[in-house]
């Protein structure tokens, strides 16, 4: 039966007794026609006095369709006051009746608000979804607790949540202990500090790792977490073991130039070329500058790391250093006469794969999703929470990553010329 026809039924089944006026030439809104069947009901046995007077029909009716908007525009403020409070709408929000069916616990067991019981539906979403938006975004149980209650009317047990927390861990252990490719051409690390609180109470500043990795296709992947433990070159020792452990066999390049870093890898990955980070050098460069002039900055750092040696890039240095920013910014050109013999291995390489090693848009959207949820959760109870909830903002931001960048066909033909016995893409 057409869509016609049933709202033709429905309309001669409950027939309405207002209609809404065409809008005006100038679109302005002409208010309601009522029918006259429903006005001869409303004045039906009263006087002029009795509808229009004082205290009469017309200001009863008045008074109680403004109580009706009050009411409605009041439950509206509140909800969206409850949505822009927590996690974007569309992480966890869809529905009242989604978000009541997502809240099925573990056990299949709910709690509504007012202490009736509620039978186990599973939603289109899942409870692992509701809770593992507002988990990965750094909220505490408590808080996913009171944020559920507030935006579906439903309560679930702590136990519960507890239990997904338990789950979300153990996934997110399997995750850095899955299996690797064979072969990747880059692999560039990242750090940052994270606060933990030990058993004692006392705070820890703890530095987490991670390895993001190219594919031979040109795809971007994190291969690991791991938070520093011990002395540097145990640590690194550990790092690498585990990814040779894990299946990866050979790395080209390693992006890192700790030198505790260059001993391990060339004891696991002894053919690898491992050179310092010149993203970090640009950034700190970057960093002592005042934001309007970052851009134009940038642009000139570039003549001296897109040189096509290392005598031309000190010859540009010095061009910088004698220039506009040089004289702006005689900490940045100090700071490239300090760090350009560290990174002479990087002149080495050909233009096109120095333009995806210097390519920084998947890490700068890994970083700043951390720092976010390291902002609103602050210190974190133990190591183990501290790598799942990285994990977790380490998966959602790779969903990003779904391209090889445009650059990455141009180096795959210098990758197979300059390593033509390790690359392969298959």
């Amino acid at each position: 039966m057409s869509t016609t026809m049933h709202s033709r039924q429905r309309s001669q089944k409950h027939p309405r007794l207002y209609e809404l006026a065409p809008l005006s030439k100038e679109g302005v809104d002409r208010g309601a026609y009522f029918k006259p069947e429903l006005l001869e009901e409303l004045v039906a046995g009263r006087d002029y006095a009795q509808v229009l007077g004082d205290g009469g029909l017309f200001d009863s009716l008045k008074k109680a369709l403004e109580d009706l908007l009050a009411q409605r525009q009041s439950a509206a403020e509140t909800s969206r006051a409850a949505v822009l409070s927590g996690p974007p709408q569309a992480e966890i929000a869809t529905s009242v009746a989604t978000s009541r069916q997502a809240l099925s616990v573990a056990n299949n067991g709910l709690m509504r608000a007012d202490g009736g019981a509620e039978s186990h539906r599973e939603g289109p979403q899942g409870v692992d979804s509701q809770f593992k938006a507002l988990y990965t975004r750094g909220f505490s149980l408590n808080e996913i607790e009171n944020r559920l209650a507030t935006l579906s009317g439903v309560a679930p047990a702590s136990e519960a949540l507890a239990a997904m927390e338990k789950q979300l861990i153990g996934q997110a252990r399997s995750w850095r202990g899955r299996a690797l490719e064979i072969m990747y051409p880059i692999v560039s690390f990242e750090s940052l500090r994270a606060k933990t609180r030990l058993s004692d109470g006392a705070i820890c500043h703890r530095t987490c790792h991670f390895a993001l990795a190219l594919h031979a296709s040109g795809a971007k992947e994190v291969l690991g977490i791991w938070v520093e433990h011990g002395s540097p070159e145990q640590f690194w020792r550990s790092v690498l073991d585990d990814l040779r452990q894990r299946g990866a066999s050979d790395i080209l390049i390693f992006v890192n130039g700790a030198p505790s870093f260059r001993e391990a890898a060339a004891a696991v990955f002894p053919r690898a070329l491992v050179q310092s980070c010149i993203v970090e050098l640009i950034r700190g460069s970057l960093d002592l500058a005042s934001s309007n002039t970052r851009w134009p900055l940038n642009s000139a750092l570039k003549k001296i790391y897109e040189a096509p040696s290392e005598a031309a890039a000190r010859s540009e240095l010095e061009t910088f250093e004698s220039g506009e920013f040089g004289k702006l910014y005689p900490a940045v050109a100090t700071l490239w006469k300090r760090r350009l013999s560290e990174i002479s291995a990087f002149f080495s390489l050909p233009i096109e794969i120095r333009s995806v090693i210097t390519t920084t848009f998947a890490r700068e959207i890994m970083l700043q999703n951390i720092a976010r949820m390291l902002r609103l959760r602050g210190e974190l109870p133990s190591d183990e929470e501290a790598l799942s909830r990285l994990t977790l903002v380490v998966q959602d931001s790779q969903k990003l990553w779904k391209k090889a960048q445009r650059q990455w066909h141009a180096a795959r033909a210098k990758f197979a010329a300059v390593f033509p016995d390790r690359f392969f893409t298959r």
